[in-house]
């Protein structure tokens, strides 16, 4: 599986939206705690994410909703490559934006369509059958990103208890306002771990 992500993210380095598959591996986040992410989620000094809420789909319409239960809010730790990536994600965005002008919505999130608004969850799963069509790798959905991760993780980090917090199976409290949880140097080493080895993947040649 992790060969299969590699050539994944390799064969779609110049895609708008590859930072948000890059993101789901090294993270393990859900298809809609990842389009439902805020820039005021990201914390780029610290290097890390919050999980607060989801985008979802109600009445055929993508909506932001909260998470199902208080279990899914976490903390995930990013490091060095990874942080790059987003701050390079941010300022293609920003690009779009002026090109855009007053036409571009301000959602605030961190993957939206080229105009700023919600990314539908369906069109994205549609966007990653097409893209990795594209690069010759067998079929792999959302949720198959977020089994890589865990898979991944468990060899590289090799502590089960530390991929569960990771993953958003624990009982981590987080208010929308502030999100000053501590996370200790284990995650943060799980993190960099982590990064590593999808790094050299996620590097436009």
């Amino acid at each position: 599986m992790y060969a299969a992500a590699v050539a994944i993210l390799a064969g779609i380095s110049e895609h708008r939206m590859h930072p948000a598959f890059h993101l789901a591996l090294v993270t393990g986040l859900r298809r809609g705690e990842l389009l439902g992410l805020r820039w005021d989620h990201v914390d780029i000094d610290l290097g890390q994410v919050a999980v607060v809420q989801q985008l979802a789909v109600e009445r055929g319409a993508p909506v932001i909703t909260e998470l199902k239960t208080e279990s899914s809010h976490c903390v995930v730790p990013i490091r060095r490559a990874t942080v790059k990536m987003l701050e390079d994600h941010r300022a293609a965005q920003s690009a779009e934006a002026t090109i855009a002008g007053g036409a571009r919505e301000n959602s605030g999130l961190v993957f939206t369509t080229t105009l700023g608004g919600l990314t539908d969850p369906n069109n994205f799963s549609r966007l990653m059958r097409e893209l990795i069509s594209n690069t010759g790798v067998p079929a792999i959905t959302p949720k198959g990103l977020r089994h890589t991760a865990r898979s991944v993780g468990r060899v590289v980090v090799g502590d089960d208890k530390v991929m569960q917090e990771r993953l958003g199976h624990s009982d981590v409290e987080i208010t929308l306002g502030t999100y000053t949880h501590v996370v200790d140097e284990q995650h943060r080493r799980a993190g960099e771990l982590i990064d590593e080895m999808f790094a050299t993947a996620s590097t436009p040649t």
